[in-house]
């Protein structure tokens, strides 16, 4: 169905203007940059792991329940939070808090300013991505119906809207595809999961 990228904010009074000041102030002060996520293993939580292997830092992550880690960025009890666009867009809105940069391939049309971990230097992409799935053996015939049902509703213009204005990205991949692409996911998340202590690689 889509996908969400990951923002890597600040509170708005934090010294960083961009992300390769964040990292060069964390590569500088080992273990002190604390990240705020809505959980231990979540997406939110994979992402700033992921980002600091690549980035060669060593950050200090926070799980909260969602929603919390915004109220403690904006608190001054941690230094970044890492969320989906969705649940600090108000903030943002506000000036309350400011976007470092977005864990996708891509800008977002939401924020069309901040740049990607890669155009800051950082070598990584990687999203939340959605989807649906069924039971194993699920008739080829139910299969098919509601594929050509969401491929329809992906497609829309309503679902572009809708996904623009949360700052999703909506795209269709068909059950072969999607399930290629759920394997692949699974491999490389298995080995952040792994950088950040939750399993073996």
């Amino acid at each position: 169905m889509g996908s969400e990228t990951v923002a890597i904010a600040v509170n708005k009074d934090a010294p960083w203007k961009d992300l390769k000041e964040f990292l060069a102030y964390a590569k500088q002060n080992p273990g002190k940059v604390t990240v705020g996520n809505s959980g231990t293993g979540s997406v939110t939580h994979m992402v700033p792991v992921a980002l600091a292997k690549k980035a060669g830092v060593q950050m200090t992550h926070v799980p909260f329940g969602v929603g919390l880690a915004i109220a403690a960025l904006l608190g001054g009890k941690i230094d970044a939070s890492s969320q989906h666009p969705a649940e600090i867009l108000s903030q943002v809105k506000s000036g309350e808090a400011r976007v470092l940069a977005v864990s996708g391939d891509k800008r977002i049309s939401l924020w069309p300013d901040v740049p990607t971990f890669k155009e800051a230097g950082v070598d990584l992409a990687y999203d939340q991505w959605r989807g649906f799935a069924g039971p194993k053996g699920l008739p080829k015939n139910v299969v098919d119906r509601l594929s050509a049902a969401l491929k329809k509703v992906v497609e829309s213009k309503e679902w572009a809207e809708f996904a623009a204005s949360v700052g999703s990205t909506p795209y269709y991949r068909d059950p072969a595809a999607f399930g290629s692409f759920v394997a692949e996911m699974d491999k490389v998340t298995k080995e952040i999961a792994a950088d950040a202590g939750l399993g073996k690689k």
